[in-house]
Formats: structure tokens, sequence, C-alpha cells
């Protein structure tokens, strides 16, 4: 759902984007995912390019980028923004580090090749009180301001969806007014919602199946988190994000 947010708000401000995504629900860049394949005498031969990122701008979605690579990503002239709601990682090298940036020398100097930053609610100084918001919420919050989009009532219902279904302080008064949102606007003006909330149930008997109009604390305990979760645990993953983000798609698999 972080990805979701963050793609449909790309969308609005007019950007193309590719996406990349572990398997297994493994975070930081996982190089052995990011192959490319050629023919050596006939025989496919997998290998792992040493800069496989180079000059693009990439934006790290709910997925732990160490600073070793945040650093590394900018020496190789890419332009990182990685929102992020995990435990900051303790490193000597860079304590409460944001920010990183790397120059070299031109004919006119020293210029910027790569910068990145690091926005995550758990830094020590970043405010007690939103110290509960999901990787939903601080990719809702930090990129809607970065791109200057109008947040969506369905964004913030599926910010209310995560909170749920991760160990979050949900008795803050903000927690409660998302999931106020999540529990009262009917799934009918929550479309992508509504369609993760109708494909969870196609494997289910039929005396057992529900179609709520609203979505409550059991349906999403029970069904939809659950449903998320083993589609990640199976590496459904592009099955799942194309049923997202296109509203005419629409297959199951058992």
């Amino acid at each position: 759902m972080a990805w979701f947010v963050g793609a449909k708000m790309l969308q609005a401000a007019g950007y193309s984007f590719h996406s990349c995504v572990n398997k297994d629900r493994r975070h930081g860049i996982v190089e052995e995912e990011l192959v490319k394949k050629s023919v050596v005498g006939g025989i496919y031969d997998y290998y792992i390019p040493t800069e496989y990122h180079q000059n693009e701008i990439i934006i790290n979605v709910d997925s732990s980028l160490s600073a070793e690579e945040m650093l590394q990503l900018t020496q190789q002239g890419n332009f990182v923004i990685s929102l992020d709601h995990h435990e900051v990682e303790s490193n000597p090298m860079f304590p409460n580090q944001q920010y990183w940036s790397t120059q070299q020398e031109t004919s006119d100097g020293m210029g910027l090749v790569g910068e990145a930053v690091l926005i995550n609610n758990q830094y020590s100084f970043e405010p007690e009180e939103l110290r509960f918001w999901s990787g939903t919420g601080v990719v809702l919050n930090a990129l809607s301001k970065i791109l200057d989009v109008e947040i969506k009532t369905e964004w913030i219902g599926m910010h209310g969806v995560t909170l749920l279904s991760d160990v979050r302080d949900i008795e803050n008064p903000l927690a409660r007014e998302i999931l106020k949102v999540t529990y009262e606007t009917p799934l009918v003006e929550m479309p992508t919602l509504r369609k993760l909330a109708q494909v969870c149930q196609a494997e289910v008997p039929d005396v057992f199946q529900r179609h709520p109009e609203f979505l409550d604390r059991t349906f999403i305990d029970f069904s939809l988190s659950p449903y998320i979760n083993a589609s990640y645990q199976l590496n459904l993953l592009e099955y799942l994000f194309r049923l997202c983000i296109q509203t005419d798609f629409f297959y199951s698999y058992s």
C-alpha cells in the first residue's frame, strides 16, 4: 500500500516510473534480484553488474536502505529519496545522518554527482506523537509535500489498514482519526481497497465469504491482511501490484 500511494502520487504529478520489488519481503538493495541475462556459448548466464543503478532518481518505499547503500548510490550518480518507518540502523560512521552527497572535481571546481535523503519517523529527533505512522503513512505525508499532490481519502484509508496490520500505537488520537476514515468511508468510494476486499474472498468457501460495504477490524485482521501477506510470501507481488494500479485488470491465483 505504501507502493500504491507513491505510484498514484507520481502518476498524479505526471511522472513515468518503473518499479522493482525484493522477493520474500527483504529490505534494501538486494542485488541478486537485479540480474541481467546474457548468452555465453548458447548457455544463459546470470550476472550482476557492479553498478546497476546509475544516474537514476530512486524513490525507496518502506524498505530500509543502509547508510552504506545510500552513500554508494550517490557515488554512482543517483538521486535518492528513501521513505521508511523502520528503526534507523545504528552506524557510528553515520550517526543520525539524513543526507548524503557525493562530489567530484571538474574543470570548474567541485561538482555534485549524487544526493540521497532519508525521511524516517523513527529518528530520535522526530515528534514522538508521529512515531506510529506506518510506511504508508510516511510515504503519504512526505511524498505528497515533495510532489505537491492532494491526499486522497482512500490513501488515508490505506494508512489505517497498515496501522492495523502492523504493530502501531492505534490509541494515539491522530491514529484514531485515521482509523475513523478507514472504517467510515464506504468501500465503493475506495475502489482499490474494494477490489482487494473482493479478491481476497475468491478462494473462500461460499458459506464463509464476506463482502462488506465498509471495512472493519475483523475483516482486515482475518481476510484482507492475510491475503496481502500471503501474496508477499508467495512472491506474487507483480500480480498484486498490477491488480491495484489498473482499474480494468482482474485475475486470481489459487
